[in-house]
């Protein structure tokens, strides 16, 4: 059933009661920052907000490097993104790195990420091929306010940075899964 509510400003708007079915086309947001307002659900003590305000897919482009700002690898890349809220969730593939123009002894940067880290450092899940073997498993962490995770080395007894001197050139590749919260 459909019912209409003038509102302050004269403009009509339209309240439903049941199902809701569009039969063609989308529904459309006409104002950003507005969304499916989740209000009548009895919220969790901590809750921070129950609007869902933002849905997005896409690609970046994630670059190797041997600092934050520091000399570009050359590698085959994709990076895809999907964002649902302020929850966004990255696939990268690196492939073919070559490293020459790099400091060999330096920590590895992946760059470019598509939005900025604001909650908690983020761990990075990582499966590496043609990498010097070391004396744990390679992962990454993603710095709040930045766009880069950082590769480490992690055993049970801690961790160390992983370095470019551990990539064979022109055949190392990484594959990696985030999913990190933005602003």
């Amino acid at each position: 059933m459909l019912k209409t509510v003038s509102t302050a400003n004269g403009l009509v708007s339209p309240t439903f009661s049941g199902n809701v079915t569009l039969s063609n086309g989308n529904l459309v947001q006409g104002t950003a920052g507005t969304g499916v307002n989740f209000t009548a659900n009895t919220p969790t003590a901590g809750m921070t907000s129950q609007l869902l305000n933002w849905y997005e897919e896409g690609t970046f482009t994630p670059v190797l490097r041997d600092a934050a700002s520091g000399n570009a690898a050359t590698a085959t890349t994709i990076g895809r993104y999907t964002r649902i809220g302020r929850s966004v969730e990255i696939q990268i593939e690196l492939t073919s790195i070559n490293t020459t123009g790099l400091t060999p002894t330096n920590t590895i940067y992946i760059t470019g990420l598509p939005f900025t880290c604001s909650s908690i450092y983020t761990p990075v899940h990582v499966f590496n091929d043609t990498v010097t073997s070391t004396t744990g498993a390679i992962q990454g962490l993603i710095y709040v306010g930045q766009t880069y995770m950082v590769l480490y080395n992690n055993t049970i007894t801690g961790h160390s940075s992983s370095i470019v001197s551990q990539l064979t050139s022109g055949s190392s590749g990484f594959f990696m899964q985030a999913n990190y919260i933005t602003s």
